[in-house]
């Protein structure tokens, strides 16, 4: 089973919320709080969870928002003396998926144990002992749902469900040694597919628990679970990113697309979270923490374990290149066959996007003005034109399920006449009211005379599919372009850019796509609770003489 990605604006205000409401006085003796129903932040909302231990053994559980720089909040208090060193989501639970759970080492009140945690409080419920001293990794099988772990000085183990069934709960006393064996494996994690599992081996010499762990030699192994092989997957590498005093790696998650994750001890300011391609072993880093330690946990920064159920998002720009002779003019009205193609005052050249989890910024490099250019022909008699003026259409944004957005931001033929964000919007054709084409097939046969596919920035039209309309745009349906909104509901208002404030907020067409224009402009709006991160923003121009697309995709 996948995860979900989904963010929820609102629930996360929740669980920020309820993070700072008082506790019972149990639960502050540091006591976990026996719940029976333990229950969710909100499923589905995209919050990374981790295990911090300051100390020998004291640990709380804490939350980072992946939409808001990675920022960070506590989970209830403190709990002294619990030792918790592993931590991992469960996405096939009866009742809903997304439970947390974590594992305790030998320095532990209770060691070796398996613990639910409430995401909303931070409360413990525990499952019992799995047998083993210490427990230094915990990840569910997606497959199986079986919940394996890795035991210090043990090996690798398994606890099944109940009647091997996915979605009954654990079967503590049916827990199974898969592979024993000695040594210090710091976390496991399997990748998607529920085939491979991987571990951090911290080779560290003589006794694990004596001395640091920031000079010994780390590396990633792979179990195989259709041969039950274990391998070496990446050397000392995974190790290297960062200074001596950022060098230990005690935490490791899968994100998409079979990505790890890694989380560094003692980092204090330096990157905490590190993505690894186990296929190549290429190391980046992937975020530093706006927050510091102290005030929340208190101590170094040391991830025991982690929980990133989130996709992995750009933070800054991201660029789709248009083709830059694709656009459409006719240049005589007096001799409407002659047309230009290719450089035209409607070339589209390029546009970007940036999300930062609050708002969404848009910017176009293109030869057409956000207020568009007044055509030489100027009515309808002469041209079929609604108006002398010739724009943009409005931006649309396609968050999937149905979820359709429209910015409307300049003044157009749009069925909207206030700039700003609408919902529930329908949308309509306007190339009949410009001087503009048609079908998009008409359109290729002029721009496109050798039949390669149309190119809209990411999304290319091949008019010559044998499933035309599978497409995302239609290349044969009649003035039925999503070109401007037709109606819809004001949601939020919408900031024009220009050239200089774009390059302030760190937009550079001129290194990221090959052609520019002589245009540079956009916009930027606030995000609704129901703009999560994958979605496709694509804009025509009224006529239909370019336009461009970009897939706003998260790893």
């Amino acid at each position: 089973m996948k995860k979900q990605y989904l963010l929820q604006n609102a629930i996360k205000q929740s669980l920020k919320s309820v993070v700072v409401a008082s506790l019972s006085a149990t639960f502050f003796m540091g006591l976990p709080v026996q719940a029976d129903e333990i229950q969710q932040a909100g499923d589905g909302q995209c919050m990374v969870y981790a295990v911090h231990d300051r100390g020998l053994s004291d640990s709380q559980m804490i939350f980072f928002d992946p939409a808001n720089a990675l920022e960070m909040g506590g989970m209830g208090v403190e709990y002294p003396n619990y030792d918790l060193e592993a931590m991992d989501i469960d996405y096939t639970a009866p009742n809903g998926a997304g439970k947390l759970y974590v594992a305790s080492g030998d320095d532990s009140v209770l060691p070796g144990h398996i613990f639910l945690v409430n995401k909303n409080s931070g409360a413990l419920k525990d499952f019992g002992s799995t047998g083993y001293a210490e427990v230094d990794g915990i990840s569910f099988n997606p497959v199986t749902n079986e919940l394996w772990g890795w035991a210090q000085d043990d090996g690798l183990f398994k606890i099944p469900r109940i009647a091997n069934n996915s979605t009954y709960p654990l079967n503590m006393g049916g827990i199974e040694m898969v592979f024993p064996t000695k040594g210090e494996f710091e976390d496991i994690t399997w990748n998607e597919d529920g085939t491979k599992l991987y571990a951090v081996h911290n080779q560290k010499a003589g006794d694990p628990d004596a001395n640091s762990d920031s000079d010994a030699k780390q590396t990633l192994i792979g179990y195989d679970i259709s041969t039950g092989n274990v391998s070496e997957v990446c050397s000392d590498t995974i190790g290297k990113l960062v200074t001596e005093s950022c060098s230990e790696i005690e935490a490791i998650d899968m994100a998409p697309n079979d990505s790890l994750i890694i989380g560094y001890h003692g980092c204090e300011t330096l990157p905490v979270f590190a993505k690894l391609d186990p296929a190549t072993c290429e190391l980046t880093a992937t975020a530093e923490l706006k927050i510091p330690y102290d005030g929340i946990l208190g101590g170094i920064p040391d991830i025991e374990g982690i929980a990133w159920p989130c996709p992995i998002c750009p933070t800054g720009w991201k660029y789709a290149a248009d083709s830059a002779t694709d656009s459409t003019q006719i240049e005589n009205p007096d001799d409407r066959s002659n047309v230009t193609v290719g450089g035209t005052d409607f070339e589209i050249y390029g546009m970007a996007i940036k999300d930062d989890g609050q708002s969404i910024t848009v910017a176009f490099s293109a030869n057409l003005p956000i207020g568009g250019i007044d055509a030489s022909v100027p009515d309808e008699e002469n041209g079929g034109m609604k108006d002398i003026n010739m724009n943009w259409g409005d931006l649309m944004l396609d968050f999937g399920d149905n979820l359709l957005y429209g910015v409307h931001f300049t003044s157009n033929d749009s069925g909207v006449t206030e700039l700003g964000v609408y919902e529930d919007i329908t949308t309509k054709d306007v190339a009949a009211d410009n001087d503009g084409w048609e079908t998009l097939s008409q359109y290729s046969e002029k721009v496109s005379p050798n039949f390669e596919p149309l190119s809209f920035g990411d999304i290319e039209v091949d008019v010559f599919s044998p499933n035309p309309e599978t497409l995302y745009f239609n290349p044969y349906e009649s003035y039925n372009q999503p070109v401007v909104i037709a109606s819809g509901k004001k949601v939020g208002d919408v900031e024009i850019l220009d050239d200089s404030a774009l390059a302030d907020m760190g937009l550079d067409f001129a290194e990221n796509i090959p052609s520019t224009g002589t245009q540079t402009f956009g916009f930027k709006f606030d995000k609704t609770v129901d703009m999560t991160n994958n979605f496709t923003a694509y804009i025509f121009e009224e006529c239909v003489n370019d336009g461009v697309a970009i897939i706003a995709q998260c790893e």
